[in-house]
């Protein structure tokens, strides 16, 4: 690992050379480091920072299924992460854990090449901007593995269930221990409060891959929901709402029978705070991978998503709804995941008149003109079920299901057995099941004795 950290760094100082011309020239490129804050941003800027959501979580969610040679022939990670086996990655490395810790410590270098650059009255807006940047990704990043590889988020257990790594520092040498689930969430939302501060209140419409301070309320109101802290998942959301609210109206599109049907470039896709996408593995984008035929058969006729997320003319209904708009699965942060967040903690909070407004103001954007009826419920936990369900409809393949089956699932009335068919057998995952957590792989618990994952 150290290796790879370290080939990385000597790639991500050519190319900030070579490519954006920020950094100044030395005779030897591999010894180049950040001298100004330009060139600190210009490490932050390389496109693969917004390139390596986690992309296995998904992999194991209820919301498709393979069968046959769709199945067999997929990589042995995606085979063994759709039947919950027991050792996802055979002794080989992960690309998800390798590639978030690859980010993380690019954003590490980031803050310590900061701390040594003065922050004076000439440069205070851009110090400021990539300190916050810096912090953003690295919180994003620990979100993704804790969701993937640490214990789910339990109020009474969080402080003795193992997160993950928590690597703060630059430094190679240090060996570090798997930090509990207390401490890992302790660390993203300090990231992010201080990140929010730093950023700036606008969104930068042509680049939605450099954060903003919605963004930052947006995350930590998906962090907060994931650790049922309800009041302050809904005082973030609000937060965020109040600066960028804009929602993409469904009926104003014309969709095609196949192929994307969102805008390309995803920038033209206003509904998006943050532009975010996972590992691709082959399979979201895959015209064989068919999704769970009773949710497609839950969106009603007059939803238009049914026609923009899935193609109307093949036989096997796929998905294609990527808010991307290119070939990978979008996993970022989006106006219609904090209208329901909010929606969700107004009902959790018994105001049932709240939760249906937030609720009302998607989904009217999701009918066909003139043909959505609002809904009324008759009290909180009506909608609050009817709010998960448009949750789970709304946002498919964003990397959110799997969080949200490992939240949900410590709730009676919301756990669920998941189910797969691979011939002869059928398969199980029962709820709060240990398989709910990614192995770390082997070679990571090799050279740094940290604990393993029990499944």
């Amino acid at each position: 690992m150290k290796s790879i950290f370290r080939f990385l760094l000597a790639i991500i100082l050519l190319a900030s050379v070579s490519c954006k011309k920020y950094l100044d020239e030395t005779p030897n490129k591999k010894l180049a480091i950040p001298r100004t804050v330009k060139d600190v941003q210009a490490l932050l800027d390389i496109n693969s920072l917004t390139q390596n959501g986690i992309g296995i979580t998904d992999l194991g969610t209820d919301d498709y299924y393979l069968i046959g040679s769709d199945l067999s022939s997929k990589t042995f990670t995606v085979q063994n992460s759709y039947k919950w086996e027991k050792d996802i990655f055979q002794g080989s490395p992960s690309s998800d854990w390798i590639n978030c810790y690859q980010q993380i410590y690019t954003c590490n270098i980031v803050l310590e090449a900061l701390d040594k650059l003065e922050r004076t009255p000439f440069n205070e807006v851009e110090w400021n901007y990539a300190r916050g940047h810096a912090l953003f990704c690295r919180a994003i990043y620990l979100h993704n593995l804790q969701e993937a590889f640490g214990n789910p988020y339990k109020p009474l257990s969080a402080s003795t269930d193992l997160g993950i790594p928590l690597r703060l520092t630059a430094s190679l040498e240090e060996n570090i221990k798997r930090a509990t689930v207390k401490q890992t969430f302790e660390q993203i939302i300090s990231d992010l409060n201080t990140a929010k501060d730093l950023l700036p209140t606008a969104i930068d419409m042509q680049h939605r891959n450099r954060p903003s301070k919605a963004a930052a309320f947006a995350l930590l109101a998906r962090v907060y929901l994931i650790m049922q802290d309800y009041d302050k998942a809904n005082l973030n959301a609000d937060s965020c709402l109040a600066i960028y609210n804009t929602l993409f109206d469904y009926s104003s599109r014309s969709w095609p029978a196949t192929g994307r049907p969102f805008p390309t470039p995803p920038n033209e896709l206003s509904e998006i705070i943050y532009t975010f996408v996972q590992i691709n593995f082959g399979v979201f984008i895959n015209l064989n991978t068919q999704v769970d035929s009773l949710l497609y058969g839950s969106y009603s006729n007059d939803d238009l998503r049914k026609i923009a997320f899935f193609p109307t003319t093949a036989t096997k209904k796929y998905f294609r709804g990527q808010y991307a708009g290119l070939s990978n699965s979008f996993c970022g942060l989006a106006t219609d995941e904090v209208y329901l967040i909010r929606a969700e903690t107004f009902a959790r909070k018994g105001n049932a008149s709240a939760a249906a407004d937030d609720l009302n103001a998607l989904l009217s954007k999701r009918w066909k003109a003139g043909l959505y009826v609002p809904y009324q419920p008759n009290n909180a936990n009506e909608a609050l079920q009817r709010i998960l369900t448009e949750r789970r409809k709304e946002l498919l393949f964003r990397g959110i299901r799997w969080s949200d089956l490992r939240r949900l699932n410590q709730e009676a009335q919301f756990a669920k057995e998941l189910k797969r068919f691979v011939p002869p057998d059928t398969i199980k995952l029962s709820p709060n099941n240990p398989r709910y957590i990614y192995p770390i792989p082997t070679n990571e618990v090799q050279l740094s004795g940290i604990a393993q994952n029990p499944r």
